[in-house]
């Protein structure tokens, strides 16, 4: 049976993908694609979650009134396939460019979008934590950031292997010094029935900033990811220690955090 709300989403995406195609149209440049540049097939991957989640956010715009909503739902797109928002800018801007291939490339994208509305291609890193209570966070414990820093996020990727346990819970959290604007923090859980938990927080001071996610325990959990974003005056120095990600395994203690978290799935209209 067809889905009634399909027509809409549909004319929302090709609205989407319109507004882009008018704006980089008129780009000009060379036809050979530089190394920074992410490549065709990428790009078509990444520009249709990228549709998708706006298309998510236009058809939920009540529960997307901020721009931080908004920028954290595009960002754990981004974060999903490796990608940084000055990569996905610089690469739409020079794909923009190239007229012979822009409407082919969107060809592609539109197709996708019609005959593939839940589907996200993911890119994992396994990493694999034994025990009740592990730390699993495999980065540096320790940043120092500026405002020329190339990056002021912190982020991660983890993917189910055989000690997940549903029900797990997993903590983000490290101390800041000399923090003045503002920074966000969020998690993602993905599950195999296609469905994602989030939960953010908004923070601007020093001390220790901790945020939790908890794994439903009727459910299987296939990925867990996030990131913290801070914004950082060109003048000014911010440090960052003690980063981790201790992951818990299923306590009644933990399990009350759930009541945040809000639950979606990419393309979809239905909110659980």
């Amino acid at each position: 049976m067809t889905n009634p709300n399909m027509p809409d989403m549909r004319t929302t995406h090709r609205i989407l993908i319109l507004t882009t195609v008018i704006f980089i149209a008129m780009l000009t440049g060379c036809s050979s694609r530089p190394d920074n540049v992410i490549s065709r097939s990428k790009m078509v991957d990444l520009m249709t979650d990228i549709h998708k989640g706006e298309a998510y956010v236009e058809a939920n715009h009540q529960k997307f009134r901020t721009d931080s909503t908004k920028m954290i739902l595009r960002q754990s797109i981004l974060l999903k396939h490796g990608v940084t928002a000055e990569q996905f800018d610089s690469s739409l801007m020079w794909y923009g460019s190239q007229t012979e291939d822009l409407a082919e490339l969107y060809g592609e994208v539109i197709q996708r979008l019609e005959t593939d509305m839940n589907s996200i291609d993911i890119s994992h890193v396994s990493t694999s934590f034994a025990g009740d209570s592990v730390n699993a966070w495999t980065e540096s414990p320790f940043y120092v950031m500026n405002g020329n820093s190339p990056s002021h996020l912190l982020k991660f990727l983890l993917t189910s292997d055989e000690n997940w346990l549903s029900g797990d819970s997993y903590t983000l959290q490290f101390k800041t010094l000399n923090q003045h604007d503002d920074a966000t923090m969020a998690l993602f859980m993905d599950y195999d029935d296609g469905s994602t938990e989030m939960i953010s927080a908004d923070f601007n001071h020093d001390g220790w900033q901790r945020l939790t996610i908890v794994a439903d325990s009727m459910r299987n959990p296939v990925n867990v990811y996030g990131f913290s974003s801070f914004n950082i005056r060109p003048e000014e120095t911010l440090y960052v220690d003690s980063v981790s990600l201790v992951r818990k395994r299923l306590s009644k203690e933990q399990y009350r955090y759930r009541f945040r978290q809000r639950t979606f799935k990419y393309g979809d209209k239905s909110k659980k």
